[in-house]
């Protein structure tokens, strides 16, 4: 089993839950763990294409990401860029 970001699970950290065939996070994301995310995969694929981190409960991260995410669509729009 991996946490959330693909990586391997301390004993304890995530808990399997049987009944609903999912795995149910005992720890909330937090801005280090995006950060790590970053720094491990890169900040385009992290924001672009790995996770919307709705479990991050952070109005500003979010705020940020989304204005992120938009401005990456129109640049790539405005030079040509197929938007993959």
């Amino acid at each position: 089993m991996s946490d959330v970001f693909g990586g391997p699970v301390n004993a304890g950290s995530n808990m399997w839950n049987a009944t609903m065939g999912k795995r149910r996070q005992t720890e909330k994301i937090t801005i280090k763990a995006v950060r790590e995310r970053v720094q491990s995969e890169g900040f385009a694929y992290t924001f672009l294409s790995y996770s919307d981190f709705a479990d991050l409960d952070d109005p500003e991260f979010h705020r940020l990401r989304r204005a992120y995410i938009e401005s990456q669509k129109a640049l790539a729009k405005y030079i040509g860029v197929e938007d993959e």
